[in-house]
């Protein structure tokens, strides 16, 4: 579990604020299957919260929860995250953010072979990141 801690500690940089991410601890792993069983059942409620004006935290938030959902199995409101996150991220267009989304890219990638669309999300984020 340290491993998985030390994964998502290097996605909170200095002068982030940690959040709760669809009811789960910002801290807690991306990469741990287990953590999906703790989502709150609805988070688009609780990024519905954020202020529209933090579009960077939001997209933080967004790709963090949509790591989870694929992570659990949640594919269809995984990768419909995920493109929510790069939509925001295609936006931006800033490094900090689109770097972020290096674990959906390999949530969604290791998918790929059995989920056409994790395959489409992890190579729309391919082309962001290399752009």
């Amino acid at each position: 579990m340290a491993a998985v801690h030390h994964q998502q500690a290097d996605l909170v940089q200095d002068g982030d604020e940690p959040r709760a991410v669809g009811g789960l601890p910002a801290r807690c792993g991306l990469g741990d299957q287990r953590v999906h069983q703790h989502l709150d059942p609805n988070p688009e409620q609780l990024l519905a919260g954020r202020d529209p004006s933090m579009t960077r935290s939001r997209t933080f938030e967004l790709t963090a929860l949509a790591t989870v959902q694929l992570n659990g199995g949640d594919m269809a409101n995984g990768i419909d995250t995920g493109h929510q996150a790069v939509t925001l991220a295609t936006e931006i267009q800033s490094t900090r953010v689109i770097d972020r989304l290096a674990p959906l890219q390999d949530a969604a990638m290791s998918r790929a072979a059995h989920y056409p669309d994790a395959r489409d999300l992890a190579q729309q984020i391919l082309t962001l990141r290399a752009a």
